[in-house]
């Protein structure tokens, strides 16, 4: 254990956020590789009318009925799925300025989603036509849903991008979270018992201190005081 934590102690500080983004982008290659595709093909459909504006309105209230029960009952013989599940595969789209009406159509193969539009559109137009005598506005094909030739998701450099920068912002945050190593608190080093600036080891005796007798004139001073208390000795 110690000598993996010297190991990884020795690399560079910024050893994390590397790992990370390697981590990140093998993460996204694997989603692009691996998760099911989904491919997805549009149908268009137009609302006709004496009217444009009357047009553009009737095909916004077409749009919400795309996705509704009438429709989608009518186009599950079609689609070859039931209703509630080509609720989930099928969506519309409407424009504020056009009677035009997308139709998107969702499957795990390319057939399964040119089916899907399809036969949603075909469903909307007939339903259109039982009402053309009340409403005076009819709804007729635009264009056909074709096959798409490549899947809608994943879409690889997505994939790997996402997964690039997910793994670079955790490695990121390891990195900060560590800290530089010229920041990081240093241990103090261990103080030498030998160092004149210590005190003595209380398990070291304290050598006497022997008195000094002052001889000569020099001393005089030092004589007439006395040392340790004794009276200078005459001469």
């Amino acid at each position: 254990m110690r000598g993996l934590r010297e190991r990884v102690s020795s690399l560079p500080f910024w050893w994390p956020g590397a790992c990370g983004l390697l981590l990140g982008l093998l993460a996204g290659g694997g989603h692009a590789l691996w998760a099911d595709r989904e491919y997805a093909a549009e149908a268009a459909v137009v609302v006709t009318a004496g009217d444009p504006a009357s047009a553009v309105g009737f095909a916004q209230s077409y749009g919400r009925l795309a996705g509704g029960d009438a429709v989608l009952r009518t186009a599950q013989t079609d689609a070859g799925v039931p209703a509630a599940t080509l609720r989930t595969r099928v969506r519309a789209v409407t424009s504020p300025d056009a009677p035009v009406i997308g139709i998107t159509g969702t499957g795990p193969c390319p057939q399964d989603a040119a089916r899907a539009a399809g036969a949603v559109a075909r469903a909307l137009v007939a339903h259109a036509a039982g009402a053309e005598a009340d409403t005076g506005v009819a709804v007729v094909p635009l264009t056909e849903a074709v096959l798409p030739t490549a899947p809608d998701t994943p879409v690889p450099w997505l994939s790997v991008a996402l997964g690039a920068c997910a793994g670079a912002v955790a490695g990121g945050t390891a990195v900060l979270v560590r800290g530089h190593p010229a920041r990081r608190p240093r241990r103090p080093l261990p103080v030498r018992p030998d160092r004149p600036d210590q005190p003595d080891r209380p398990d070291q005796p304290v050598q006497p201190v022997q008195p000094v007798r002052a001889f000569g004139a020099a001393a005089g001073p030092i004589a007439a005081a006395g040392v340790n208390g004794l009276a200078p000795h005459p001469r």
